[in-house]
């Protein structure tokens, strides 16, 4: 009578007995005390995914002096980094929809199996050339791992949680790519070009085998009308027997087969009022997220300070990373304690004033006789407020969103979809930052991302639908306006932060 789940792969699963279609259980036996390690596990693997790719956006701040002085690197001018820089963006064009489709089609775990084999691939193609071009291919390649990781990794997550753990699980998200990016920072100073190459390309190798332990998300497996596995996956991921996960299951069956009526497809995608809405609402806020300025600080880190002469640049690169490590740790906290909207509130306006602040210091520095000399600790410490603000809300939020939002019929689609337009953003963002800053100066820059996170705080206050503690299927009712929804409030502060 107690069908536990073992390892996936492993499953057992045994029915009730009955007699003339009646239960021969008198009484439904006590559910277990709700545990999430299991969650907790598959969410780290597939954070994994953006460990990688944060590794490939970090990888410039310490390679950019490489070019010309490490005689195993390229030689390459401003105008050629500028590309290096951006095209990793512009790879990110490229493989969102392909992912999405193939999570749809095969499973979530193919999307993040594909998303490894594309960091391989990237990191090869930097190992073996020395030619501006092979630069090019390879960083262009590197940038399809972000589109695949933020088109799968959030819905994987988000079908696998509970809504407790659910914020707490997509807020590690962001730490795993911070931890991707101080990698780089911390070893790639260190080391030769091609020693660099080459330990970043050993790690998606570790993560493409660790893949393969993960269960299928039991949303998928219900899509795709294999009840049973999902019955098996979803019993194992809640740590209990597939007797105690009746009610969830059907939940799961009803919210599918009512997003599943619909017809798949870019058309669906804005064809009802509640995808509008989402995909709305998602744009807007990765657009904004983009605007900040995170793209070009996480680029330039270690140029973007002046030697102060107390610590180095390439220091102060990592003290820029650990803060955002440190405080995005905090905000697992803060996001199972406090709704969606008002962290992205205090997030945009924080990051709105650090950009003021340092692009007020490059004005003063460039159009004005001041000695700033004794000031030149504002720039990093305005960076640093930046990494704080950022990771409280606009790191976390808008990647949660993400898998909150859309129906499971439109979810591959509308994710890639999303991922396409951080791309084209952060494509922009990169490759307009010099071209603005000869011809205009750098504060200029700096002041328009000060502009867009005030308009994400207005946004974010009047528009943005809060998400927390609801299931899926009360998002979608909220979304479709078929009524509103007052969530349990209620913190589990056993469960739901990391710390």
């Amino acid at each position: 009578m107690k069908g536990e789940a073992s390892l996936p792969g492993i499953y057992v699963i045994k029915s009730l007995v009955t007699t003339n279609g009646v239960s021969d259980e008198k009484i439904e036996p006590e559910k277990p005390k709700e545990k999430s390690h299991r969650q907790w596990m598959c969410a780290i693997i597939a954070t994994l995914s953006l460990f990688t790719m944060g590794m490939i956006v970090g990888w410039t701040s310490p390679v950019i002096p490489k070019f010309g002085e490490d005689p195993e690197a390229p030689s390459l001018d401003e105008h050629q980094v500028s590309w290096v820089v951006s095209l990793v963006y512009f790879g990110g064009l490229f493989s969102p929809l392909a992912t999405g489709l193939l999570m749809d089609r095969c499973g979530r775990k193919a999307g993040l199996i594909l998303t490894s084999a594309e960091a391989i691939l990237s990191w090869v193609v930097l190992l073996f050339t020395k030619s501006p071009t092979g630069v090019y291919v390879g960083r262009f390649l590197g940038g399809t791992v972000g589109g695949s990781a933020f088109t799968v990794v959030p819905i994987y997550i988000c079908e696998i949680a509970t809504p407790k753990v659910r914020g707490a699980l997509n807020s590690i998200t962001l730490i795993m790519a911070w931890c991707g990016v101080l990698f780089e920072y911390a070893v790639g100073p260190y080391v030769s070009y091609f020693t660099l190459n080459l330990l970043s390309g050993i790690v998606p190798l570790l993560v493409l085998l660790l893949t393969f332990i993960m269960p299928e998300s039991p949303y998928y497996y219900t899509m795709v009308n294999q009840p049973t596995k999902a019955a098996q996956s979803l019993a194992w991921l809640r740590c209990t027997t597939t007797h105690h996960i009746h009610t969830e299951l059907l939940t799961i069956q009803e919210t599918v087969s009512d997003a599943m009526i619909h017809k798949k497809g870019m058309t669906d995608l804005l064809g009802t009022s509640g995808n509008r809405k989402a995909f709305l609402m998602t744009s807007v806020l990765v657009i904004v997220t983009r605007l900040s300025g995170i793209s070009v600080i996480i680029a330039y880190a270690a140029q973007a300070v002046p030697d102060s002469g107390f610590i180095t640049t390439d220091q102060c690169a990592m003290l820029i990373c650990g803060t955002w490590i440190v405080v995005g740790l905090l905000a697992t906290s803060l996001i199972s304690r406090f709704e969606r909207k008002p962290l992205m509130v205090v997030s945009c306006l924080g990051c709105s004033l650090a950009t003021f602040i340092y692009g007020l210091y490059h004005f003063l520095q460039t159009n004005t006789n001041l000695n700033l000399a004794p000031y030149t600790w504002v720039p990093l410490t305005s960076l640093i407020l930046h990494s704080a603000f950022f990771s409280v809300g606009l790191g976390c939020v808008p990647n949660m969103v993400q898998g909150e939002l859309f129906a499971s019929n439109i979810k591959g689609v509308a994710s890639g979809t999303t991922c396409i337009v951080i791309a084209i953003t952060s494509f922009l963002t990169n490759k307009l930052y010099y071209p603005v800053a000869e011809l205009m100066g750098i504060h200029v820059n700096y002041w328009f991302y000060t502009v867009a996170c005030i308009g994400g705080a207005l946004f974010s206050h009047y528009v943005l639908l809060e998400t927390r503690n609801k299931t899926l299927q009360e998002i979608q009712i909220e979304l479709t306006g078929e009524g509103k929804v007052t969530p349990n409030l209620e913190p589990n502060p056993k469960d739901s932060p990391i710390i």
